[in-house]
């Protein structure tokens, strides 16, 4: 992860099983709520018997519980720049692990936020062209974007999986 997403999120325990079997620190849902909200946790796996206070319940098995956070941020976000007016759309055409595509209406320029960890894998490409990818919101993805209607690309194309391409095609 991140460095600076894993200093935001070390509290809250580990957040993915990447590295082997791990245990949410269910407390920290709670008192940490403005932070789970900020970082758009929207869906939280528990343990059978855990109960998240202000979480809404939505199933359970007999291995786990699956709770939903309503005030979790959507994952894009449009900020209009300081000193300007208006107001912006967003309408998100694909949105997979590798690969989001959203359209931008906007009456003024501003930033296109995406929370989703900041990696210099990441590509962004403005109406086709390749455009800076910007570290927002601390750890986060963004992208300026200039009033009007637009097509916004995300790509995850980190340089390891390009020699390995090649590698493999050798």
């Amino acid at each position: 992860l991140d460095k600076d997403y894993y200093l935001l999120t070390k509290d809250l325990g580990a957040l993915d099983d990447s590295f082997g079997p791990s245990e949410l620190k269910m407390e920290a849902f709670t008192v940490n709520r403005a932070l789970v909200d900020f970082l758009g946790i929207r869906y939280i796996l528990a343990g059978p018997n855990d109960l998240l206070a202000g979480y809404r319940f939505l199933s359970k098995n007999p291995r786990e519980s699956l709770y939903v956070n309503d005030r979790a941020k959507p994952e894009f976000t449009f900020e209009i720049f300081p000193g300007s007016a208006g107001t912006a759309a967003i309408h998100v055409l694909k949105n997979r692990p590798t690969f989001a595509q959203v359209e931008v209406d906007s009456d003024a320029p501003g930033v296109l936020v995406r929370n989703q960890v900041f990696d210099r894998g990441w590509k962004v490409f403005l109406d086709g062209h390749e455009s800076i990818l910007q570290k927002k919101r601390v750890a986060f993805q963004g992208v300026d974007v200039p009033a009007g209607h637009h097509q916004v690309t995300f790509s995850f194309e980190p340089s390891y999986w390009i020699l390995g391409r090649w590698v493999a095609l050798a």
